[in-house]
């Protein structure tokens, strides 16, 4: 009886190693013209891919103007297919293939007042630094369909780029653990037969 506690305990405490802490993140940068910037996220995980993104424009007495910017399909090597191509809206999201970790994916749009008015404005002040309006958030979605979300905060609305990082640290189980675990319990089931 000991020996059949202590094979199964030193076959869990195997199994149960073989699972790693993976970083999952991404960085948001904010660059070019004020009123129509470059919007960029980057993977910043250890192994899995990205499959959609987000981006808010925070102050809902503002929108994004689809018609004027660009919302590339294809970039270094992701694809992706967008919510909405024209028009005003409050959020550009975007479903990628191919989003791999080290890979950046970007798009620009024009930043407006509401109602549908073309009139120029600092997304510097929008984006961020807009009183008591809420903050834009950029959001991800990994492969794993986990997600993580940066709130911009407050930055100096005199610089020509900013940049935001978030991270998590997870456990992912590698993927002989699920083998090694059908093994293990062959093993007492063998066993206790005998």
């Amino acid at each position: 009886m000991k020996l059949k506690i202590a094979t199964f305990l030193l076959l869990l405490t195997g199994i149960f190693s073989l699972a790693h802490a993976a970083t999952i993140g991404f960085t948001f940068t904010l660059a070019g013209n004020t009123n129509i910037p470059t919007m960029t996220f980057i993977n910043d995980a250890d192994t899995l891919n990205i499959t959609s993104v987000s981006f808010s424009v925070g102050d809902l007495t503002r929108h994004f103007d689809l018609d004027n910017g660009s919302l590339p399909t294809s970039q270094n090597g992701i694809t992706g297919v967008y919510g909405a191509t024209t028009g005003r809206v409050d959020v550009i999201s975007v479903t990628t293939t191919g989003f791999n970790p080290g890979n950046s994916f970007g798009f620009s749009a024009d930043v407006d007042v509401d109602p549908a008015q073309n009139v120029g404005q600092d997304y510097r002040n929008i984006f961020f630094n807009n009183g008591a309006a809420a903050n834009s958030v950029a959001s991800v979605t990994f492969s794993d369909n986990s997600t993580l979300q940066i709130v911009l905060t407050d930055e100096p609305n005199n610089l020509a780029s900013y940049s935001f990082s978030t991270q998590d640290n997870t456990t992912v189980p590698e993927p002989s653990t699920y083998l090694l675990s059908l093994l293990a319990f062959a093993v007492m089931f063998c066993k206790r037969q005998k």
